[in-house]
């Protein structure tokens, strides 16, 4: 998985159609082991996303850039502003977000815990994959 490091960096993979992207904190065991797992479910996908070369980047959640965004989106899911910053200490977990043109649509908080067949059903259900694309367009698998 490549590392953003830069905000224009970030803005560029913002606009991307469909994106994912995991959320490390350096500091965290938990997003370690998050990581890994992130890494042993992309390599067990091939073939499965819909875009040959679905992108999906990590950053790090300690640069000024990520945090404000982290809070932008987490207003989205969270209706307080104390709540928000709640949501936003649990990307220490290792986060995954599933993102359209930089808005999460779907995440997962520790995706260690979670595992790969959780990660596979929630990609499938925010419409990630070839599968959901077939079934947008009336065909069986």
């Amino acid at each position: 998985m490549q590392e953003i490091t830069n905000a224009e960096e970030f803005e560029r993979f913002c606009r991307l159609e469909k994106a994912i992207l995991f959320v490390m904190a350096e500091w965290s065991q938990p997003a370690f082991v998050s990581r890994s797992v992130v890494n042993e479910w992309l390599r067990s996908q091939s073939g499965f996303f819909e875009q040959e070369e679905l992108d999906v980047r990590c950053i790090n959640q300690d640069l000024q850039f990520a945090q404000d965004w982290l809070m932008q989106q987490a207003a989205r899911f969270l209706d307080s502003e104390k709540e928000a910053e709640s949501w936003t200490f649990l990307q220490a977990n290792g986060t995954l977000l599933w993102l359209r043109k930089g808005v999460v649509v779907a995440y997962n908080s520790s995706t260690a815990y979670a595992g790969i067949r959780t990660l596979y059903e929630q990609t499938v259900k925010a419409g990630f994959t070839r599968m959901a694309q077939e079934k947008d367009h009336g065909e069986d698998n």
